[in-house]
């Protein structure tokens, strides 16, 4: 009768580029090692977790590198550079709209208020996307304006239902998302944060709108004023700041 052996093969896996000293490799295998008693030998080795393909998105003839991914009303949608997709979960590919990216190799920077998601192409172009209007590029004249600033338009974040959008030099909000879905501008709501360095863009942590500039990070509070929501926090400036816009983390309630 055959028995099956034990070797003990879960412990010490490693490769020295001398193999007659150790050529031991653990390949696609990841060794686990008992952690309690009793055990009926001390460790075991369990496949790698891998991944399958979900979906493919249609070929536009472009780069398809991918821009931007974003959650939004229990969907998935993506942007790569000249379309918006939304993938559902069974892999079904939906073409939303075109995005303009330009030239620029920055990653888009996405977010919703729940009932509308924003989507800037940083310095290029940005737009509003619903269930209802579908995607539609903002032409608003006072979002024209502050766009014609240095550096154009370069970030967004939602907080407290209000969507943040910054230039190199200001913040100016849209409206809360019980006024038009979110997407209505005032041209007398905005705040320049810095006098000295330029504004690289805004985020949120722990609830609070952060603006984030090349040397400092200043925190604000929604205090619901008029025209503009958010005022300072005192105190609570960062004395370090953004390298790039893509140098931002938001995670775990805190950010990186």
């Amino acid at each position: 009768m055959s028995r099956m052996v034990r070797v003990p093969i879960d412990l010490g896996f490693y490769q020295s580029p001398s193999l007659p000293f150790a050529a031991q490799v653990c390949q696609d295998l990841i060794p686990v090692v008992s952690q309690g008693e009793g055990s009926s030998s001390r460790g075991a080795l369990f496949s790698v977790p891998g991944v399958t393909l979900l979906a493919t998105t249609p070929d536009n003839g472009q780069d398809q590198s991918f821009w931007g991914f974003h959650e939004f009303s229990n969907e998935f949608y993506a942007v790569d550079r000249g379309y918006l997709f939304k993938i559902s979960s069974a892999g079904l590919v939906t073409t939303i709209g075109t995005i303009n990216t330009g030239t620029t190799t920055e990653r888009a920077i996405i977010d919703d208020n729940g009932e509308t998601m924003a989507i800037v192409i940083p310095g290029v172009a940005s737009y509003f996307y619903d269930t209802t209007n579908g995607l539609v590029q903002i032409t608003d004249s006072i979002f024209k304006d502050f766009e014609a600033e240095a550096g154009g338009v370069t970030s967004v974040v939602e907080v407290d239902g209000y969507f943040l959008w910054s230039t190199n030099v200001s913040i100016f909000q849209s409206s809360s998302v019980v006024t038009n879905m979110g997407q209505t501008f005032a041209a007398l709501a905005f705040l320049q944060p810095f006098l000295k360095e330029d504004l690289i863009r805004v985020g949120k942590a722990r609830g609070q709108l952060m603006a984030m500039g090349s040397n400092t990070i200043k925190t604000f509070r929604n205090v619901a004023s008029e025209p503009f929501a958010f005022v300072e926090v005192a105190g609570a400036t960062i004395e370090k700041g953004l390298a790039f816009r893509g140098g931002w983390i938001d995670f775990d309630n805190s950010f990186f």
